[in-house]
């Protein structure tokens, strides 16, 4: 057991990854005429996650993309980048809980316990053969990023087959471009784009076993100022007592005064 807590692996990192390439699954090519707007082919853009180094190295070794075994363009690959960043700005109480389940017979919850919120750099690469190409492809990703893009994810899995769902943002930061030549002047090699983004989301422990009970009574005290006598006792509860989370219920509230107190 690390730190008195049994192992968990909820998948988080990777599904954060996962979850990010799936936003730019469909993103398709249009072929024009060239002088006018007629179409002529359509295809999806495929996306691959992999660390830029490695297609560098494989245009590189074929810039002409003429090796079925080699990169074909144009071409989408993305991966984290640089480190992982503790985000302090989105840190709650550790004393606050996540309840992702409700058993209504016993009474008890499976709880999860506040999430830990870190920043993951993450870099996509759009490999092109020419400029107008980039131009669609970046002008389709652009709009959608003022600078961040929402989506709900399922961070994590119980053993009770419970999930956490809850939002990962994604920030675009930066958009450049660069181009790589070869032979003479003007000849375009290839060109690829760089578009930087932060993924903003939350790392959960393991869950509460769920044995603890539910609280379901709460009681308030009011006090004379000089005796600190309790001339005041106000005590609420659900009605009926038994209810759970999942239960249509009210909030019943007593107040007892000092005479009915003595």
């Amino acid at each position: 057991m690390f730190l008195g807590h049994a192992q968990q692996y909820h998948r988080t990192i990777r599904n954060v990854l996962i979850a990010f390439g799936t936003i730019f699954k469909d993103l398709e090519l249009v072929k024009y005429a060239k002088d006018s707007r007629d179409e002529i082919s359509r295809i999806t853009v495929p996306i691959e996650i992999g660390a830029k180094e490695t297609y560098f190295q494989r245009l590189d070794s074929d810039p002409e993309t003429l090796k079925g075994i080699q990169v074909k363009i144009p071409l989408m690959s993305y991966d984290m980048v640089g480190e992982l960043i503790f985000d302090d700005l989105r840190q709650l109480s550790d004393h606050l809980n996540t309840q992702v389940s409700q058993d209504s017979i016993l009474g008890v919850g499976t709880k999860m316990p506040i999430g830990a919120p870190y920043i993951m750099p993450i870099e996509l690469m759009i490999y092109v053969r020419n400029q107008e190409d980039g131009f669609q492809l970046v002008e389709q990703i652009l709009p959608y990023f003022t600078p961040d893009y929402t989506i709900s994810m399922k961070y994590a899995s119980t053993a009770a087959n419970c999930v956490i769902v809850n939002d990962v943002m994604f920030n675009l930061n930066t958009v450049s471009r660069k181009c790589e030549y070869e032979g003479p002047a003007g000849t375009v090699r290839y060109i690829y784009w760089t578009l930087e983004f932060e993924a903003r989301f939350m790392i959960y422990p393991p869950t509460d076993d769920g044995t603890g009970p539910i609280i379901k009574q709460a009681i308030a005290n009011i006090r004379d100022y000089d005796s600190e006598e309790i001339q005041v006792e106000i005590v609420v509860q659900p009605d009926p007592l038994t209810a759970n989370s999942t239960d249509a219920w009210t909030a019943n509230t007593t107040i007892k005064d000092f005479d009915q107190l003595q």
